[in-house]
């Protein structure tokens, strides 16, 4: 396993974080999730070309 580091301003972070704790959703698990989603479409774009 692997840490990944992100750089927020601020703002970003706590814009982030109140969105993620009115799902009741941990920012970790938020944040695998779109990374999961990115690279599935990356496959898909990939594909289709």
């Amino acid at each position: 396993m692997k840490r990944l580091n992100v750089i927020l301003d601020d703002a970003e972070h706590k814009r982030f974080k109140l969105a993620c704790v009115k799902q009741g959703r941990d920012m970790t698990a938020v944040l695998k999730e779109l990374i999961k989603q990115f690279v599935k479409a990356q496959r898909v774009s990939k594909k289709r070309h």
